[in-house]
């Protein structure tokens, strides 16, 4: 979800090759057509870009990971966002969040593109 440049997304797709599927998720066109030249040049074809909501998440089919990098602050209601991207996972399914932290002393030097740390636990 929020794939950007594609950094990590690129490389998810190209190892869930050649069996799998690596869905890139996104409310921007624009960013999905860029992705997408980005895995033609590449000859990447297990990924699948998806136009969503800024509200909901909506992949067509359940999945194994649900992966977040530098994209959680942007959720205005991230407790609703992900209690309703649960039932998105496979039975197995986990979700993995990287995000930058907006504390410490680098945080006045950084882009504030991050969030404060909460608790979770595993359901």
């Amino acid at each position: 979800m929020g794939p950007g440049h594609g950094h990590f997304t690129l490389r998810l797709a190209v190892s869930v090759a050649p069996d799998g599927i690596v869905y890139a998720a996104d409310a921007d066109a624009d960013t999905l057509d860029d992705l997408r030249r980005a895995a033609d040049e590449r000859g990447i074809d297990t990924l699948r870009p998806i136009l969503t909501s800024r509200r909901r998440l909506e992949p067509p089919e359940p999945v194994d990971l649900i992966f977040v990098s530098a994209t959680y602050h942007h959720l205005r209601r991230p407790v609703p966002y992900f209690a309703g991207a649960r039932s998105l996972l496979r039975p197995t399914g986990r979700v993995a969040i990287l995000e930058s932290r907006l504390e410490g002393v680098a945080a006045r030097w950084m882009n504030p593109h991050g969030s404060v740390p909460v608790e979770c636990t595993p359901r």
